[in-house]
C-alpha cells in the first residue's frame, strides 16, 4: 500500500490511497517504471473496450486516461464508461475533457474522481494532472503549477485541451498567452519537466521541445511550427482487434543532442479520427516507459470492430422501423455545403453533405405535431432533442436561419465508415455556417443553445435512432 499526497489549489490537501501493479522486475525505490495513456474515448465503448483488452497484456503500473471520457457529461454515460474500465486490471487516473464538464458534468466527475486538479509523487517523478477542459489555463492555474514543479522532482504533466495543435490549427488553448505561459514553463530548466501528454486531437502524435538555454537572456514563446515533429508509421492493417502490434512503433531518438521535453498526443481511444493514418490517424493506446535515461513511447495500434449502419426510428405507430444503408441511400434528395460553429468560436465540419431530410424520416413512422419533440440518439450514447420548428423549419420562420434539418449520409462523396463520422444530424442554411447565433435563435426553451451554447452540440454524429415523443423539455 502506497500513501499519496494529492493537492488543488485553494482546496487544501487530499489523501488517495492506491495498491499500483508491480510490473516483477524493479526494486521498491527504482526509477524506471512503465504505465499506459489513452484519451478521447468520448463513449465509443465498444472501441474503448478493445484498448483495454490490450492493455490489460501490458506489464505496467497504471493507466491515465487524458480526457474526453463521455461524449456529453450525463450520468448515464459516465456509468457506461465506468462499466467498461471495471474490465481494466489496474489502476486508472483521469483528467477532465470538455465534453467530460458539459452540464452536470463537472459534479459528476467530481463525485467518481474527486478534484480536477491534483499531483502524486511516483518512484522519483510528480505526476500532475491539470484540467485545461475549458482550453485555457488561468493565471492562478499556472501558479499552482510553478509551485508544484518548482521542488526539483522531475515532472509528468496530463491534460486534455493541448496548448498548441501539433498540426498547426485551432485545435488547442483559445488564449495564445496562457500558451506561450505554460509551454515557457514546460521547457524552464528549474521545473524538470519530462513529458506532457494530453488528448482533444483525435490522433497520436509526438514532439520534442529542447529546454530553455540558462544563457538565452530572453525566452522564445513557443509555436506550433517550431516544434520538432516525429513521423507516424501507417498502421499494420491485419492486426487483431484488441491486440497489440507485434514491432510496435517507437520513434523516441536513441540519442537526444540536449535534454527535451517530449509533447505527446493521444486521442485515439475511441472517437472519430481527425487524420489519415500515416499522420498519426488510428486507435490506439500508448505505453510509456519512464527511466533515468529517457521517456520514450511505444504505440500499440488498435483495430476497432465494426459500427452497425442501420438506422432505427420510432414514432406514433406501434413498433419501430429499421431503415438498411441501401434504403437510406435511395431517399437521399438533398446535397449542399454546410458547416458550424463550435464553443470555442472556430469553425468546423465543413464539406459537401448529401442525404435526408428529416421531416421525410419522421414521416415514415407517423409524422411530428406541434407538441412533439424528436430526439437524436448516437451510438456512443450523445443525444440531442429538437422541436418540431427545427425539423418544419417554415413554421416559425426559421427556414431563413437554419436551413433544412437533414440527415447527411454522404460527405465530401465519401460514405461511412470511410465517412467516420457515420450518419450525420445537420443544418443546411443558405450561407452554408449554422454559427452559434443560428443556435440560439433556433433553439427552444429548453433545448439547444439553451442547455450548451455550441452549434456544434446539434450536429449529432453516429446517428443510430430517431425517436418522436410528446414534448419534455422545460
Amino acid at each position: 500500500m502506497k500513501q499519496l499526497v494529492i493537492t488543488k489549489p485553494a482546496q487544501g490537501t487530499y489523501d488517495l490511497v492506491i495498491e499500483p501493479k508491480a510490473t516483477g522486475t524493479l526494486e521498491p525505490g527504482a526509477t524506471a517504471f512503465e504505465f499506459a495513456v489513452f484519451g478521447d474515448s468520448q463513449g465509443r465503448n465498444s472501441i474503448l473496450g478493445k484498448v483495454i483488452e490490450g492493455v490489460n497484456t501490458e506489464d505496467i503500473d497504471f493507466v491515465v486516461h487524458l480526457g474526453d471520457m463521455v461524449p456529453s457529461g450525463k450520468q448515464s454515460e459516465y456509468d457506461a464508461f465506468f462499466e467498461t474500465m471495471a474490465q481494466l486490471k489496474c489502476p486508472y487516473y483521469a483528467v477532465p475533457g470538455n465534453h467530460d464538464t458539459r452540464g452536470d458534468g463537472p459534479n459528476i466527475y467530481m463525485q467518481h474522481f474527486g478534484p480536477m486538479e491534483y499531483c502524486f509523487d511516483y518512484r522519483g517523478h510528480r505526476f500532475v494532472f491539470v484540467n485545461s477542459s475549458e482550453a485555457v489555463l488561468t493565471d492562478s492555474q499556472l501558479d499552482w503549477l510553478e509551485t508544484v514543479l518548482g521542488e526539483g522532482v522531475p515532472g509528468l504533466i496530463f491534460m486534455h485541451v493541448p496548448a498548441l495543435d501539433p498540426r498547426g490549427d485551432d485545435h488547442a488553448f483559445v488564449d495564445q498567452e496562457s500558451a506561450s505561459r505554460f509551454v515557457d514553463l514546460a521547457t524552464t530548466p528549474e521545473y524538470r519537466v519530462r513529458a506532457v501528454f494530453s488528448g482533444h486531437i483525435h490522433m497520436f502524435h509526438e514532439r520534442h521541445k529542447p529546454v530553455q538555454s540558462t544563457d538565452a537572456g530572453a525566452v522564445i514563446h513557443e509555436t506550433a511550427d517550431s516544434l520538432q515533429e516525429t513521423q507516424q508509421a501507417e498502421p499494420d492493417s491485419g492486426q487483431t482487434a484488441g491486440q497489440p502490434d507485434e514491432q510496435p512503433a517507437t520513434s523516441v531518438p536513441e540519442e537526444l543532442p540536449e535534454r527535451q521535453v517530449l509533447f505527446a498526443t493521444s486521442g485515439g481511444a475511441g472517437a472519430g479520427l481527425y487524420e489519415v493514418p500515416e499522420k498519426g490517424g488510428f486507435h490506439h493506446y500508448v505505453v510509456v516507459k519512464v527511466s533515468d535515461e529517457a521517456v520514450s513511447l511505444e504505440v500499440r495500434k488498435i483495430k476497432a470492430p465494426e459500427q452497425a449502419l442501420d438506422l432505427v426510428i420510432l414514432g406514433k405507430h406501434p413498433g419501430e422501423i429499421v431503415l438498411t444503408p441501401e434504403e437510406l441511400e435511395a431517399m437521399a434528395n438533398r446535397e449542399s455545403r454546410s458547416s458550424f460553429q463550435n464553443q470555442f468560436g472556430n469553425y468546423r465540419g465543413e464539406g459537401i453533405y448529401g442525404g435526408i431530410p428529416v421531416r421525410d424520416l419522421v414521416e415514415l413512422c407517423g409524422g411530428m405535431d406541434e407538441q412533439d419533440e424528436l430526439v437524436v440518439y448516437a451510438s456512443d450514447g450523445y443525444s440531442q432533442v429538437y422541436a418540431y420548428q427545427n425539423v418544419f423549419p417554415e413554421t416559425a420562420g426559421w427556414h431563413d436561419i437554419q436551413g433544412d434539418m437533414i440527415l447527411a449520409i454522404t460527405m465530401d462523396g465519401q460514405q461511412p465508415p470511410e465517412w467516420g463520422e457515420g450518419y450525420r444530424i445537420l443544418f443546411l442554411p443558405e450561407d452554408e455556417i449554422y454559427d452559434n447565433e443560428d443556435c440560439a435563435k433556433t433553439s427552444v426553451e429548453g433545448q439547444g443553445w439553451n442547455l450548451y451554447a455550441s452549434a456544434g452540440a446539434r450536429w449529432v454524429k453516429h446517428v443510430a435512432r430517431l425517436e418522436v415523443r410528446k414534448c419534455q423539455s422545460k
